[in-house]
């Protein structure tokens, strides 16, 4: 046999060698994305600090009633509102409202006449505002609906759907029901664009009853929880 003949030989026994390895592989599968991982959207977060912070304290003071039953708030019969624009289009989504009144209520106890109330209100019917009921007359009031740091909102939470609700807490000092002091996360439900999303509202009190609103977060993300304080 011919050198030449012995090359090409061995070149063909090589051949199918190498072949019959190549079958033996078979075809690879492709990898499989966990399911799980690939259906859930990540979270895209609008969040906003409002600067300077706004403040709805229309109670400047108390002052003993002439009648000396106690001191009352001073003055009364005044009205500070904020329009929030939650998503910068010049329409106004949200009203706060803060009062202090005077509304008849005891000739024998007048101080008890003077109140204060602080209205939250969706102007949109997109909007709606989360709440627990105040057992048993159902009155929505801050003590009852606010949320902590932390807490998770999402489709689990109760959310009042009417447009022009408003929450409401009443304070006279022989029945002080308001907070005073420390932040709370006010749950927000959004439905736009066939688009459902969560967010919240960072909200303090102060003085006699009054509020200041710090700042907001919102998931644009449909059907995305947001945890309270989250930013990104």
């Amino acid at each position: 046999m011919t050198s030449l003949n012995m090359f090409l030989l061995i070149c063909n026994v090589l051949s199918i060698f190498v072949y019959s390895c190549k079958k033996d592989i078979g075809p690879v599968t492709p990898k499989v994305e966990d399911l799980q991982s690939v259906s859930v959207a990540p979270d895209s977060i609008h969040y906003k600090v409002l600067s300077p912070y706004i403040i709805l304290n229309p109670i400047t003071n108390l002052v003993m009633h002439s009648s000396g039953c106690g001191y009352v708030f001073n003055p009364h019969d005044t009205i500070t509102t904020y329009d929030l624009d939650l998503d910068s289009n010049g329409v106004a989504d949200l009203q706060f409202l803060s009062k202090a009144y005077y509304e008849f209520h005891s000739a024998s106890s007048p101080c008890v006449n003077y109140l204060r109330s602080t209205n939250i209100s969706a102007l949109s019917p997109s909007d709606s505002l989360g709440f627990i009921p105040y057992v048993p007359n159902n009155i929505y009031i801050f003590k009852t609906l606010y949320s902590s740091f932390g807490d998770t909102i999402d489709g689990g939470n109760r959310f009042q759907n009417q447009s022009n609700f408003s929450y409401y807490v009443y304070q006279g000092l022989s029945r002080p029901e308001a907070i005073h002091g420390g932040d709370f996360y006010l749950p927000l439900k959004r439905t736009l664009n066939n688009k459902t999303m969560y967010g919240w509202i960072k909200i303090d009190t102060i003085g006699h009853g009054g509020i200041i609103i710090k700042e907001y977060a919102i998931n644009s993300t449909n059907g995305n929880k947001i945890i309270c304080g989250q930013t990104h």
